[in-house]
Formats: structure tokens, sequence, C-alpha cells
């Protein structure tokens, strides 16, 4: 595990939890399954039902329509207990949070510095 991101260790344990019954393809979210299982059904891929009522956006999914409108509507639903930071989107919240637990999640495969940024650069 050592020289691997956290995200890649919990993506490997969960790509076993969505599987194809027609070729066995692997996924670690219901969604990438969702969209690899378009390839068996003949339905196109990214196909974009849904759109923005403010400025036309369309995407594929209701959840990303949802995500989109906390740009015009300035929702940020994930809020910090510790500051007063606040984020529209999770994955920001979750580096945040990284933050103040002092949390360092990536590091170099070179030397084995540690930093909580996903671009790291190391003087070997």
């Amino acid at each position: 595990m050592e020289g691997q991101r956290a995200e890649d260790v919990l993506d490997a344990a969960l790509a076993a939890s969505h599987r194809c019954d027609h070729c066995g393809y692997r996924a670690a979210y219901k969604s990438k399954l969702t969209s690899h299982m378009r390839k068996h059904t003949g339905e196109k891929h990214g196909e974009k039902d849904f759109m923005c009522g403010e400025c036309g956006y369309r995407v594929a999914y209701k959840s990303h329509l949802i995500r989109h409108m906390r740009r015009h509507t300035g929702w940020k639903p994930f809020k910090c207990n510790q500051c007063d930071y606040s984020a529209a989107q999770k994955w920001a919240f979750d580096c945040h949070m990284a933050k103040h637990k002092g949390e360092k999640s990536y590091m170099c495969g070179e030397c084995g510095y540690r930093t909580e940024y996903s671009f790291i650069a190391s003087v070997l």
C-alpha cells in the first residue's frame, strides 16, 4: 500500500461491489456500472436529458443537475464544524477536513515525502 493514495486503495477494495452479470466487468461505484450497462442495453451513452432552467446546461444525470444548480443558488450544504468554511461539493469539503486532521494522503513514490496536496514535487 506504500506509495498509493487512500482513494486508490478504497477504489480497489470497492471494485468487487458492483459486477456486471453479462460480462463480469467490475466497478467501484454503482453509477459506473450503470454507465457500463448501456453497452449491453444499446442505450446511448451520454444522453443529456436534464437541463438547467437558469443557463441551459445539460447533463445526463439528475444528480449532476442538482449539483450544478448549487452554482446558481450558492447553496453549500457541507459545513465545517471547526471553522466557517462551507462547500458545495463533498470532495472539496473532505479535502478541507483533512487539513484540520493534519492528514497527508499523498506520498511521493521516490522518497516517501507525504503531503495533503495531490500534486507533489520533492527534491531527492
